[in-house]
């Protein structure tokens, strides 16, 4: 059975990441795992420090994670028929979703990529390409094409 990993953020990216995905379980038996990252440089960052607090230290994070994750396995039970695990992580998202790969071995990850430029893509780094350029398996990237 092959492992599909995939990234979701809780937006239209995760649904297209979502349905990549399922154009390869179609095919092939295979186990879905989402996950979602909390922790790094969020939407406004606290500039005491740049990684969130553990789930126990921050429970809005920790809720909205969770929410993301069971929309996300909902949205792939109830639209596609496939059941997924979820793990809620934190910390550098590309950091975690490569640990993640090497705990699971999953044989495809999947991650949305949102074509970040200038200072932020400086500041922060592009998680897609870290990932594509440091794991061992498999990588699809899926692009905002609007």
């Amino acid at each position: 059975m092959t492992k599909i990993l995939i990234a979701v953020d809780g937006s239209d990216y995760g649904k297209q990441c979502i349905k990549e995905g399922v154009k390869f379980g179609k095919y092939e038996p295979s186990e879905f795992i989402l996950v979602n990252v909390k922790g790094y440089l969020p939407q406004r960052v606290d500039t005491k420090s740049l990684y969130a607090q553990s789930g126990e230290k921050n429970p809005e994070a920790k809720e909205r994670g969770e929410k993301i994750l069971q929309e996300a396995a909902t949205y792939l039970k109830e639209n596609f028929g496939f059941e997924a695990q979820t793990k809620l992580m934190w910390g550098e998202p590309a950091e975690q979703i490569l640990n993640l790969i090497d705990e699971v071995k999953p044989g495809l990850v999947i991650l949305g990529t949102l074509g970040a430029t200038g200072i932020k893509r400086f500041l922060m780094g592009s998680v897609s390409n870290k990932v594509v350029n440091h794991a061992h398996t498999n990588v699809l990237i899926v692009k905002n094409l609007e």
